[in-house]
């Protein structure tokens, strides 16, 4: 299953947030404009997937040690 466009945002945003905004909670809501909830719980369904993985390794990579 391809990644959908919410989700390569959401992992966009991981990979640069603080190009865009002071703090992380900002760049959420600005960019998504959802809550930071909403974000971490995507994140979060998306760091064990292989699509995601093949769409970023580096910060995929990044997010699995977390």
């Amino acid at each position: 299953m391809a990644l959908s466009t919410r989700q390569r945002e959401v992992l966009d945003l991981e990979r640069e947030w603080w190009r865009w905004s002071p703090t992380k909670k900002a760049a959420i809501l600005d960019r998504l404009g959802c809550s930071p909830a909403a974000y971490y719980a995507v994140l979060r369904r998306l760091t064990p997937s292989e699509d995601a993985l093949r769409y970023d390794p580096l910060l995929e990579r990044r997010l699995r040690r977390r």
